[in-house]
């Protein structure tokens, strides 16, 4: 406690015309005495010794029992993107090369941040491919920007998910969900097809077919969701509580991972945290157009424990070198 006084001062001037005036200008003063005699010289050298014979606790990380969320979201495999138009090139080698650089950049993170994983979850689809037909249109028509043909665009992608999950089953199993976006709905199905198959006799591959749009993956006492959200909007804040009764009524944690914007979000309501992931692929010439630019680009892997629920987000940014003259 403190005792003060307080002062204010203004000061006026006399006019022959206008008589007496105030002038523009004050004083305040303060004056604070302690009231109290404890706050001296030897009490706080005491509050200083008492400090130095405190112990601090040690603190431990628990690296057992991790779950990695990998959302490969919105690769477009496939896109045309030219940089004098667009500002960055890309094509189905460039993605190719960005693909594999930031899968092994958050594996190595992973690796260096001494984490214990026991499960990786992997979606298939959120419009890996670019385009769905033969003719180089959506799952729904619209006609896309393209640098290669069908079959070849479908093959390499068929070899990069196989390549990702031979990466990641060394480390720990794999779950593999297909979870349609809206440009590639058959081939991403097909290619999910393609890899059940190849790992139908490997016991640490399971891959879910299921064609529903959202997924639910309980893991202890999180529950995680994968969708597109291209076509729910806002009504995606009612699907997990409706969709997932049983895990939703025993979990504490609540989130779900979502693509189709390329560009990060985070909205939390009823009970979820709805996260809008980044993409590493880069404009075409409609999203320039349209003055969709500016994102960062990215690649996310998402750190699940059974009993704290989220507890670390992997980045893996995108470079591009640009060439000089």
């Amino acid at each position: 406690m403190i005792e003060s006084k307080q002062r204010r001062n203004h000061w006026q001037a006399y006019s022959c015309q206008d008589g007496k005036l105030t002038l523009h200008a004050y004083e305040s003063t303060i004056r604070c005495k302690p009231i109290q005699t404890i706050l001296t010289t030897d009490y706080i050298q005491s509050v200083f010794a008492d400090l130095k014979r405190t112990r601090l606790p040690m603190y431990t990380y628990d690296h057992i029992g991790k779950l990695v969320v990998l959302p490969i979201m919105d690769l477009h495999l496939g896109k045309l993107g030219w940089a004098k138009e667009v500002g960055d090139d890309y094509d189905l080698d460039i993605a190719t090369a960005l693909y594999k650089k930031s899968v092994l950049d958050i594996l190595a993170k992973i690796k260096g941040y001494g984490l214990n994983i026991e499960k990786f979850i992997y979606p298939i689809g959120q419009d890996f491919y670019h385009y769905d037909s033969t003719t180089g249109t959506t799952t729904h028509g619209t006609r896309m920007d393209t640098d290669t043909r069908w079959q070849k665009m479908y093959k390499r992608g068929v070899e990069l998910l196989v390549w990702t999950i031979e990466l990641l089953r060394t480390i720990a199993p794999v779950e593999v969900y297909y979870t349609p976006g809206n440009h590639d709905e058959m081939l991403s199905y097909a290619a999910t097809v393609s890899v059940q198959c190849y790992y139908d006799k490997i016991d640490a591959v399971v891959v879910n077919l299921s064609p529903t749009r959202r997924k639910y993956i309980r893991y202890g006492v999180g529950l995680i969701g994968l969708a597109h959200g291209d076509k729910e909007k806002t009504r995606i804040e009612d699907a997990m509580q409706l969709e997932a009764k049983e895990d939703w009524g025993q979990t504490v944690y609540r989130e779900m991972y979502l693509g189709h914007l390329h560009s990060e979000h985070a909205k939390e309501a009823g009970g979820v945290i709805y996260r809008r992931i980044g993409s590493i692929t880069a404009p075409d010439a409609w999203h320039d157009e349209s003055a969709f630019i500016g994102a960062t680009r990215r690649m996310e892997a998402f750190v699940w424990d059974r009993e704290t629920g989220p507890e670390l987000t992997i980045k893996s940014n995108v470079r591009i070198e640009k060439e000089e003259g």
